[in-house]
């Protein structure tokens, strides 16, 4: 049996590393989704422009 203070210690970081994970997802999902968002803008106000 391991002792109950590097069960919590273990635990806690395993609980670290999951909302690490989860951080790091999240980031990558939020700058995919506002360089979609720029390069969309950019081109819908090129657009925008040029249809004149």
């Amino acid at each position: 049996m391991l002792p109950v203070p590097f069960l919590y210690i273990a635990n806690n970081m395993q609980g670290r590393r999951r909302v690490a994970a989860v951080l790091q997802r999240t980031g990558v999902y939020l700058e995919v989704f506002l360089e979609n968002f720029i390069l969309f803008s950019l081109f819908f106000t090129v657009y925008c422009k040029y249809q004149l």
